[in-house]
């Protein structure tokens, strides 16, 4: 199929080669739909789809605190294996940064690295930056494997993620930039890895956060295998890690004090595994041993030295049982998967130790059948419980797709769990929240998914979300989701991506594997809505025209700060 060319350049002479694929106007002037936009002395321009040096599509915008910024982005091709792209970007209130981005592959390593500067910001009367580079580097020798990681960001100031939509994120992740360097070996069973890992937390007096800690420097020690026999038996799987590190943090609270905080930590966690499975069923116990000494100043100041070692038994089995089933003419296997899980660990006084790293398990299907309820090294849980489940799937005969998931579960603790984090209280005996999960997608085009946390003694649930989408086809997508987390937040999220040429019909084919052709209007938005709030928190709409040989695209974003 043929179009009218929208883009058109002249010249008093051009030249074509087609050995290097670039053309060349003398006295040349870029024409769009017949409106002059560009003139020079000599343009070049690429006849193949091969990556040439040279302008990329501007982009244009208004926001209410930049005011109108515009972006004219230039490629230079250096090389097969390596690129850089300058992206001047001038904002009307702010004025004037330039980004560079370069990128590099070889056979051996890849990586690339960003940087933006604003000399001179006219709003915050400072000099504004941006820094980021990533490096994966991999290197085979006689001894073993040798592997490089480099994870490097750095920003100017603490305000930089509120003015720059590098950080559009309203989560508080998105104020701690982690930066790592670690350099690794491997052989067979084992592992080394030496390293430091870093963050630059970007403070809001308005929201305060208590910045994680640095480890400076870190030692790691790894060990494993699962083809061991013991007692008799193959296939035990041993698992030993060890990790050394240095923590620092030093920050001032929201009452101008300074705060200091530093110490050491060596750990060593092993785990014993085996599991017996057969059609049907599954019976896996597993020991594991975790041990730690620490070094590190108390509150008056004087420098102690502790130690802790904390052993656990679990047991994870579960039966899975099977059946012919038939509904509105289709064939299907209907499973149902009890599951149970046991666990047992012995309380060990933790209230003295510092904790560097741990932190509570997000209380979902997955860990609930796990032996601790924190993460991290720092906090071991005297986590005695069971935990049972019991799932249904319903499964497709035709293309073995599963239609229907749903599932329940609940752990019983068996005594009080005294092993708390600081500022949280003892998690008394009992039964915890109940969690109910179901997912439908009885056609391609629909899903449904919900998730429950109801509480057995309020009788009310303390979280859920329920989400549906729509996918009828390709660009056509609708979703809709609730999410509910008692006394905390109360949102409704709307997203969509869809055509607007033909919003019911049929599209045409798609051309080159890519969209529907030229003459099409598309659609894409989102909207996180504030029940509790009141008002919406988040709000994107955008609006695109594909011409076939060039795309119009206008995007609105209304966010919280």
């Amino acid at each position: 199929q043929r179009w009218e060319p929208d883009w058109l350049v002249r010249g008093k002479r051009i030249d074509l080669d087609q050995v290097e694929k670039v053309g060349t106007a003398y006295t040349g002037v870029l024409e769009f739909k017949g409106v002059p936009i560009l003139a020079a002395p000599i343009l070049s321009f690429p006849l193949s789809d091969e990556r040439k040096s040279g302008f990329l599509p501007p982009s244009a915008g208004v926001d209410s605190t930049n005011g109108f910024e515009v972006k004219a982005p230039y490629y230079f091709n250096l090389a097969p294996n390596y690129d850089l792209t300058l992206t001047p970007t001038l904002m009307a209130k702010r004025g004037v940064e330039l980004e560079g981005l370069f990128r590099y592959l070889q056979p051996s390593y890849t990586g690339a690295a960003k940087l933006a500067l604003m000399p001179s910001d006219r709003l915050r009367d400072e000099t504004r930056w941006f820094y980021s580079h990533q490096h994966v580097q991999g290197l085979s020798t006689p001894i073993g494997g040798i592997r490089l990681n480099l994870n490097l960001n750095h920003v100017s100031d603490d305000a930089y993620w509120k003015d720059f939509d590098r950080f559009n994120s309203e989560s508080r992740w998105s104020r701690l930039l982690p930066s790592s360097a670690s350099l690794s070996w491997s052989r067979g069973h084992w592992g080394v890895g030496v390293g430091a890992a870093t963050y630059q937390t970007l403070q809001d007096p308005a929201s305060f956060i208590t910045p994680p800690y640095d480890q400076l420097p870190f030692v790691k020690l790894g060990y494993g295998r699962g083809d061991l026999e013991l007692f008799g038996l193959s296939d035990w799987e041993f698992q030993f890690g060890s990790a050394g590190a240095r923590f620092r943090r030093s920050f001032t609270n929201p009452a101008g004090t300074r705060v200091v905080n530093e110490g050491d930590r060596l750990v060593g966690v092993t785990t014993l595994t085996r599991r017996w499975q057969a059609p049907g069923w599954f019976v896996q116990p597993r020991a594991k041993l975790n041990v730690a000494q620490y070094r590190f100043d108390n509150s008056a100041g004087t420098q102690q030295t502790r130690s802790r070692a904390i052993p656990t038994l679990s047991v994870d089995s579960g039966l899975i049982f099977e059946r012919d089933a038939s509904m509105f003419g289709r064939g299907f296997t209907q499973t149902l998967e009890p599951r149970a899980f046991f666990t047992y660990t012995p309380f060990r006084d933790q209230s003295a130790l510092p904790n560097f790293d741990s932190a509570a398990l997000d209380f979902n299907m997955m860990s609930m059948f796990y032996d601790d309820i924190y993460s991290g090294n720092d906090r071991v849980a005297d986590l005695k419980a069971m935990a049972l489940g019991l799932s249904s799937r319903l499964i497709d005969d035709r293309d073995g797709a599963e239609i229907v998931r749903v599932g329940l579960a609940q752990r019983y603790y068996f005594d009080d769990i005294e092993v708390t984090l600081p500022g949280r209280s003892v998690i008394p005996k009992g039964l915890s929240d109940m969690l109910l999960a179901a997912r439908v997608q009885w056609t391609r085009d629909w899903s449904l998914d919900t998730n429950i946390q109801f509480n057995h003694e309020t009788r009310e649930s303390s979280r859920k979300t329920i989400g549906m989408r729509y996918t009828p086809g390709d660009y056509r997508v609708l979703s809709l989701a609730y999410r509910v987390q008692r006394n905390v937040s109360e949102q409704v999220d709307i997203g969509w991506q869809w055509p607007l040429s033909n919003l019911l019909g049929s599209l045409p084919e798609r051309v080159n594997g890519k969209a529907f052709g030229p003459g099409q209007w598309y659609s894409v938005g989102r909207v996180n809505y504030g029940v509790t709030d009141k008002k919406p928190l988040e709000i994107i709409a955008g609006f695109e025209y594909d011409a076939g040989c060039w795309l119009g695209r206008v995007v609105l974003e209304r966010r919280q700060t």
